[in-house]
């Protein structure tokens, strides 16, 4: 997805080449100029299956799912999206320059469909479950302009709105639907970009990311109330995707890999941005939490992305995000995204339970409905999007 929250595995029969499951494998080293036993997998454009992603969006969901189920005094949900947003970007862009690579082109049309397949049925599902549940067993009021704003992807926005003119917003569990707006507007923007020559992409991906800084400290100085605007607006977040996308453009140029394996491949620099990256929750400057933080969380997982996903380093964190567990939740992790809230909503007010029992009861229910949505919906889709040439197993 996503792909943030991809539920299958892409593939491609050529890749086959792998020399153990955390060991290095081939890649032409003549063309590229770099060792071809430093990378643990192969850097260039692929439309095969990345170990670890899944690893990946479970610990971006789980940070999310830790805030709204009772422990927001100990994870940054905030920080689960940007992963999110990071992902997305970096997969996407790998898949479309792929494309590039066997087609010699991008069929908008098509990329556009498989979007809309693979988002838009479960969200769909969802709405239509949880507008019942809301209206007819938690009495809570459900408007047109929710409905509108949940399946036109610009709950952001109206969300901004709301909360300007002090009204209450995020009906049953939807105010989580703000982030994939800013990912659709990322769909339908940033492939135009790929369709410049190959030497601009990369300028134009570095001038796209610096904007929203600038947008960001716009609004903060000029706007009453700037932080709930500015962490949900597609202006002023779309370079937390952006920053994804830079590392797939620079993967795809022999003097990019070059660059990435003589300047980051060091394994310390995991742990220091680890560590920067811990340091910068301490931080509860309000300036600094709506202008740069946003700029330096993308940048460290720039490198932490290449780290877990192209070296031969940390393969204790390697094997926990490849185990069994962890996977499966990266699997289910976009419908756990969009169920977690409306199941917590439902066993804190039907349930008439509360604290630790609620949220571990919520947590429970979530990931049976996110395991049921995955299975019964998301997966019956897969062979829509590949028709519109989708590269995931069913």
């Amino acid at each position: 997805t996503i792909d943030r929250m991809s539920n299958g595995k892409q593939h491609d029969d050529s890749n086959k080449n792998a020399s153990d499951k955390f060991g290095a494998i081939q890649i032409v080293s003549k063309e590229s100029g770099i060792s071809s036993s430093s990378w643990h997998i192969s850097p260039r454009p692929s439309f095969s299956y990345i170990p670890y992603l899944n690893g990946l969006r479970a610990i971006a969901v789980l940070i999310v799912m830790g805030r709204h189920l009772g422990f927001s005094e100990y994870f940054p949900g905030g920080f689960g999206v940007t992963i999110f947003f990071f992902l997305s970007g970096f997969l996407i862009t790998r898949l479309l320059l792929a494309e590039i690579e066997t087609k010699s082109k991008i069929h908008l049309p098509n990329f556009y469909i498989r979007r809309f397949f693979r988002l838009f049925p479960a969200l769909l599902i969802m709405l239509i479950v949880t507008g019942l549940v809301n209206r007819f067993v938690l009495n809570f009021e459900v408007g047109f302009p929710d409905v509108a704003a949940s399946i036109l992807y610009y709950m952001n926005y109206y969300a901004a709105y709301l909360h300007a003119c002090d009204q209450a917003w995020g009906v049953g569990g939807w105010e989580v639907l703000w982030s994939l707006a800013v990912e659709e507007h990322f769909y339908l923007l940033f492939p135009i970009v790929l369709l410049l020559r190959e030497d601009l992409r990369i300028k134009a991906t570095f001038f796209l990311i610096i904007i929203p800084i600038g947008m960001r400290y716009f609004y903060y100085f000029l706007m009453p109330d700037a932080a709930f605007y500015i962490f949900r607006a597609t202006e002023t977040r779309i370079d937390s995707l952006l920053w994804g996308c830079l590392l797939s453009l620079v993967l795809s140029s022999n003097k990019g890999r070059k660059f990435i394996e003589e300047h980051f491949f060091s394994s310390y620099l995991f742990w220091v941005s680890v560590i920067f990256l811990l340091l910068i929750f301490l931080i509860r400057d309000v300036e600094f939490q709506s202008t740069i933080k946003f700029s330096l969380q993308g940048a460290l997982l720039f490198i932490v992305f290449i780290q877990l996903l192209f070296t031969n380093h940390h393969h204790t964190v390697k094997a926990i995000l490849e185990s069994a567990l962890m996977r499966w939740i990266g699997k289910i992790s976009y419908s756990l995204y969009l169920w977690h809230i409306s199941c917590h909503v439902v066993v804190s007010h039907v349930g008439g339970v509360s604290g630790i029992q609620a949220s571990l009861i919520s947590l429970a229910l979530s990931l049976v409905v996110a395991h049921l949505s995955y299975h019964f919906i998301e997966m019956p889709v897969v062979q829509l999007r590949k028709r519109y040439g989708a590269h995931v197993k069913a």
